[in-house]
């Protein structure tokens, strides 16, 4: 049968449909994160459950294309009597251009898939292809640039259970020593510009779950903190970074993985806090005045001492400082640590500097707001 040039032009357009999984009225698959749950073994019998997940981010729109080209019908809804109970190989999250998510998981076997309402069979090939493009995508996260950075401590302060809401603060701190070059340079490449003095226009508190130290070459250290959920880094100042999807399984693996030590008893986590200030709350330093007697108040939730005491780096450990300036003192606070040894510290009337009595440190300006609204918050 002779197809008229009007047909051949239909039949494309129905083919590109099939191809990109869009239709002429849905914006194009742009992008696709991966979550995996399996290891990437061949055979499926080989595959080892992970813990934590790995992710995986397709974000060549040609290739998240491609990708989605394997389920046809996608974002349609479709339904199926079919379905099996199997636990997924992987979840699949595509965007389309115009910000339009769809999810679909694919079985253990790479021959199902399904959007929650029944299986449906994946296009032929799928299997092969999937397990090229995720170790592929593996071995380009390993190839990161060298690193300008020898050696990296990390300093962790919970325990590492896949998700933010089972997690608890540790009972001192986990401390994770890093020297070989290719996880440093892998580490250093979710932080770019760190040690830079760059800042950004966005800033919000919260706990920190580590503190990682870079040291360069020539000795000079980077100090980076990351937030408890990994979606946000900072240097201390007032300006927070994102940091990818895939940072947090990354940084849970290599803890898990990497040989640590827990700190002395000596170093024994603080659990109670009393803190007595001696001026006014407003937020601007020029309105507060002197009071005439002093207030003060106790901070017992183990989170909120760990949020306190973490303004203050290194603190209890006699550090020193060459710099001392003649201010006169806001507030004293007592950390207590759960063996009963006490550390104090005092404040500048303006909350920038603190002391243990051997020099000033500076602190972060994220401490100010931070500090008010606790104070505020047990009046």
């Amino acid at each position: 049968m002779l197809l008229r040039s009007r047909d051949l032009v239909a039949f494309a357009a129905a083919l590109m449909i099939v191809t990109c999984g869009c239709t002429a009225e849905q914006s194009p698959i742009v992008k696709a994160t991966v979550t995996r749950s399996y290891s990437l073994e061949d055979k499926n019998a080989d595959r080892q459950l992970l813990r934590p997940v790995a992710v995986t981010v397709v974000s060549d729109p040609n290739e998240a294309a491609r990708l989605a080209s394997f389920f046809p019908d996608l974002g349609h809804g479709r339904e199926s009597r079919r379905a099996g109970p199997w636990i997924q190989f992987a979840d699949i999250q595509f965007e389309r251009a115009n910000g339009e998510k769809l999810s679909v998981r694919v079985d253990p076997h790479l021959v199902d898939w399904t959007e929650g309402h029944g299986d449906w069979p994946i296009a032929q090939g799928f299997g092969p292809y999937f397990l090229t493009l995720l170790r592929e995508a593996e071995s380009a996260k390993e190839a990161v640039a060298p690193s300008p950075f020898e050696k990296v401590t990390i300093k962790s302060f919970y325990t590492l259970d896949d998700t933010e809401a089972k997690r608890k603060p540790l009972e001192g701190q986990r401390i994770t020593v890093l020297d070989d070059a290719r996880q440093i340079a892998r580490l250093a490449s979710f932080f770019p510009d760190a040690g830079t003095g760059k800042e950004s226009n966005t800033a919000s508190l919260w706990y920190p779950f580590a503190e990682i130290e870079f040291v360069r070459d020539d000795g000079e250290p980077v100090k980076v903190q990351v937030s408890a959920d990994f979606s946000t880094w900072d240097e201390g100042r007032m300006s927070d970074w994102d940091l990818p999807a895939e940072f947090g399984p990354y940084f849970l693996k290599l803890l898990q993985t990497a040989k640590s030590e827990m700190e002395s008893d000596a170093q024994s986590p603080f659990v109670k806090a009393t803190i007595e200030y001696y001026f006014s709350l407003e937020d601007k330093q020029e309105d507060r005045k002197r009071l005439d007697e002093r207030m003060a108040v106790v901070v017992e939730d183990p989170e909120e001492v760990i949020r306190l005491a973490s303004f203050f780096v290194n603190v209890g450990r006699g550090k020193e400082s060459n710099m001392a300036g003649p201010w006169e003192a806001s507030a004293k606070i007592v950390l207590v640590r759960k063996n009963g040894d006490e550390v104090k510290v005092t404040l500048s009337f303006d909350l920038q500097e603190w002391s243990e009595g051997q020099g000033d440190w500076p602190l972060s300006r994220k401490f100010e707001p931070y500090f008010l609204d606790l104070l505020r918050s047990k009046e």
